[in-house]
């Protein structure tokens, strides 16, 4: 008399196959993850790129740069957008900054900032944005050529300043909690 075995996995099999499994997750995880930090990383450099270019049109309409910088040692224009993004958004979307035409440079987009609540003296709110990163981070930076000597020497340390940059304008984020610093000159 012939017996037919059924065709099964052996549980020795089984653990093999997930043991492959788990060892593939956990190399692809953190590759993944690096990968998902750098396309962070490239979109908020290119959204950076457009400030600058929004900046650079506000100038060839203007010939001069939107009154919200503070002049630095190095009589560069510093934007700190940490405390000067309100000014900065209403002068490139065509609102204010001496935008005299009301022409849009640059359409900020509701992600690009978070609406930040507080009450004036009457205890009326008054809603402050602040410009984020692709992280969340609000310490973002925009150096421009004040003066017109055609170059500008960000002093930044974080990331480490390349000294005299050959340029009009750049831009960089400072490191805050977990997220990561970059700038335009890397």
């Amino acid at each position: 008399m012939k017996t037919h075995r059924k065709s099964a996995f052996t549980l020795i099999e089984l653990l093999t196959v997930i043991a492959v499994i788990a060892i593939l997750a956990g190399i692809l995880i953190p590759v993944t993850g690096g990968v998902i930090r750098q396309s962070r990383i490239a979109s908020s450099k290119a959204r950076l790129w457009q400030y600058i270019t929004a900046l650079e049109s506000f100038k060839a309409e203007y010939n001069y740069y939107p009154q919200v910088y503070t002049e630095d040692a190095n009589k560069n224009g510093l934007i700190d957008l940490k405390t000067k993004s309100e000014d900065f958004i209403s002068a490139l979307s065509g609102s204010g900054g001496r935008n005299y035409r009301g022409i849009q440079f640059y359409s900020f987009s509701e992600n690009e900032f978070l609406g930040v609540t507080t009450k004036d003296a009457n205890g009326n709110d008054v809603v402050t944005r602040n410009l984020l990163d692709s992280f969340g981070n609000d310490k973002i930076s925009i150096l421009i050529d004040a003066n017109g000597d055609g170059t500008i020497t960000p002093n930044s340390t974080d990331p480490v300043s390349p000294g005299a940059i050959k340029n009009s304008a750049t831009a960089w984020v400072e490191a805050n909690n977990n997220n990561p610093g970059y700038a335009l000159w890397e």
